[in-house]
């Protein structure tokens, strides 16, 4: 899913940049670009800081799958964990003073990258070193700890040099292979650009198109991305919805039946829906939330 993954939402994906309720801790999150060499294979890099709240709470998120898989360094004690593709909309609660970095991998990526199946990361966070050899994954996570800003950085101040990363490090040759030479299976990104579009096409259509059939393109996708095609067709639907509904320059919402808010039944069919009951349907499954409150919420405007 080459293309349909830049188009993807932030890491936090709702509530990266404010406090979610009176006293939550306050994060901040940005994303940059990878080195140009690992494009094929990671989205991007990004990083999480969570402030003290009020009254000491952490900072509650709202985290909806978008198809892809994270390797996230906790800065502050060096440890590293693979969160795979989700199904599901997840809350985690981060703790007050957390420091993250994390590495985005293309959906069609994740097997490439981690040589682990697919399926069996499916809404599991794992950690690095159970999934990956040792050198890998101290390489792995010294990247994503320190290279903030190219192919050798120097690294957050403040990290905890017990942690085991080593700043000023040039990006050993280990990982290089691994995300540069990712073995990335053309037929899964091809797949993956075929159901990411509006409307997409029928899975078994989606299958011929790459020379098999539909079992073999489930299976397929199941190994590689972790999700099967219906799931990643209902995900690509959502994050086209987002897009429009959030696009610069849109209007906040017009008059309908004397109500105002956003034009859901014309956002529903621009996104490939069959209607607005179900785009409702989708979104509340994939976020528990019905559309508006997504919107609202992601703005910061639910009251």
């Amino acid at each position: 899913m080459n293309r349909p993954s830049d188009d993807r939402p932030t890491a936090d994906r709702s509530t990266a940049d404010r406090p979610t309720a009176e006293g939550d801790a306050r994060s901040h999150y940005r994303e940059w670009a990878p080195p140009v060499s690992w494009r094929p294979a990671v989205l991007c890099r990004w990083e999480q800081r969570i402030d003290a709240g009020v009254r000491g709470a952490g900072h509650s998120q709202r985290v909806i799958p978008d198809g892809s898989a994270d390797v996230i360094v906790e800065i502050t004690t060096g440890t590293a964990t693979v969160v795979g593709p989700a199904s599901r909309t997840v809350r985690p609660v981060l703790a007050p003073g957390a420091w993250y970095r994390g590495l985005r991998l293309r959906s069609e990526a994740l097997r490439a990258v981690l040589d682990v199946d697919g399926a069996s990361l499916r809404d599991a966070t794992v950690p690095l070193d159970a999934l990956v050899p040792g050198r890998l994954a101290r390489a792995l996570s010294d990247a994503i700890a320190f290279d903030a800003d190219g192919e050798t950085g120097a690294g957050p101040a403040g990290a905890s040099a017990s942690a085991g990363v080593r700043p000023g490090s040039p990006v050993p040759a280990v990982l290089n292979r691994r995300l540069v030479a990712a073995p990335i299976d053309p037929r899964v990104r091809a797949a993956g650009q075929l159901l990411w579009r509006a409307p997409a096409p029928p899975v078994d259509e989606v299958a011929r198109a790459i020379g098999l059939s539909g079992r073999q393109l489930r299976r397929l996708l199941l190994a590689e991305v972790g999700l099967g095609p219906k799931t990643l067709t209902r995900v690509g639907r959502l994050h086209r919805f987002l897009g429009l509904a959030e696009r610069p320059g849109a209007p906040p919402g017009r008059a309908d039946s004397g109500r105002a808010g956003p034009d859901l039944a014309g956002l529903a069919v621009a996104a490939g829906y069959a209607d607005q009951p179900h785009l409702t349907r989708e979104v509340r499954r994939l976020t528990d939330l019905a559309p508006v409150g997504l919107l609202a919420e992601r703005r910061g405007a639910l009251d």
